[in-house]
């Protein structure tokens, strides 16, 4: 059985909410350790959002409840009458994180059987505790910038293989297949790490910080073409005279592929073959006029994934 990190901050706030709730003879302590479990979130930010949300809701709750068990009593229909009221009240308000805990504070209103100004401390007390640990619970989180970042090289080194075995496979008449499973592992690899990146911009409560998502989303796209390319040449037979242009490029690529390439030599180098095509005499045959459409749709798509690359770098 293996015990996370969460597991672990839920444990210490609650059991730090619990008793400071009971040290400080707070009525129903307990309370504020369930608080605390509820609302350890997976991400600084979330925390936070979640904190101010169930304290929004409680003030809400408290008000509407005061003025029902003041007016109607204590039944139990006036409970289900607080609901009604306060549920569709605090979702319109974007305070539905707080819908359970407020009703729970709320059932001690109930229990009492009277409302003073005591109780009602009490209630915003338990929240302030329960969420306080929370909040202090998730104050440390595991940094992830170095992990995007080893990450980061490990797609690079992994696109430039991919570069040039697509060169080795075309030069020597073997099929895409391998490059094919590859890039979908890939974007497997891009979508994990735009997730990690999310996660580690939730945990900056004062920054805005974005570069690892946009670079993986980036990646992303890129990667989406490169697999539209192979399945283009997957299904080509090419004379080395059309791909000469192509294989020079696709080595760059595997030499340059990183984040600090802004992609001007490879995107002069596109041009430069696109010249050669037009240069070369016209085809003689239907099949030679469907080969060069093809490359010629291959270094478009290409053309593409080298400007995706540059807008980023304009942008950093």
């Amino acid at each position: 059985m293996k015990i996370g990190l969460r597991t672990i901050k839920t444990v210490l706030s609650a059991t730090l909410a619990l008793s400071i709730a009971s040290f400080l003879k707070l009525d129903y302590a307990p309370t504020a350790a369930v608080i605390a479990i509820l609302s350890v979130s997976s991400t600084k930010k979330s925390t936070i959002q979640m904190g101010i949300s169930r304290l929004w809701s409680l003030t809400i709750a408290l008000s509407i409840a005061t003025v029902l068990l003041i007016g109607l009593g204590t039944a139990p229909w006036v409970f289900g009458l607080f609901l009604l009221l306060f549920i569709p009240l605090a979702v319109l308000i974007k305070a539905e994180d707080g819908i359970v805990v407020s009703s729970v504070l709320v059932t001690h209103l109930l229990i009492a059987d009277t409302i003073t100004i005591h109780l009602m401390v009490n209630e915003y007390l338990l929240m302030i505790i329960g969420v306080g640990f929370a909040l202090l619970a998730n104050i440390y989180m595991p940094d992830l910038n170095k992990t995007l970042l080893n990450n980061q090289k490990e797609l690079e080194a992994k696109i430039r293989l991919l570069a040039k075995g697509i060169v080795t496979s075309v030069r020597n008449n073997k099929r895409l297949d391998l490059q094919l499973i590859e890039v979908k592992r890939l974007l497997d690899f891009a979508s994990e790490n735009i997730r990690l990146s999310e996660q580690a911009m939730a945990n900056k409560v004062f920054s805005n910080e974005d570069f690892y998502f946009d670079y993986f989303r980036m990646r992303q796209i890129q990667l989406l073409i490169f697999q539209e390319i192979l399945e283009e040449l997957h299904q080509l037979k090419i004379e080395p005279r059309f791909f000469d242009g192509l294989s020079k490029l696709f080595l760059e690529l595997s030499k340059t592929f990183d984040k600090d390439n802004n992609g001007e030599k490879l995107s002069i180098m596109v041009d430069d073959i696109f010249e050669d095509y037009r240069q070369m005499p016209l085809p003689k045959t239907r099949a030679e006029f469907e080969l060069r459409a093809e490359l010629y749709r291959v270094l478009q798509l290409i053309k593409t994934l080298i400007d995706v690359k540059r807008d980023f770098s304009k942008r950093l």
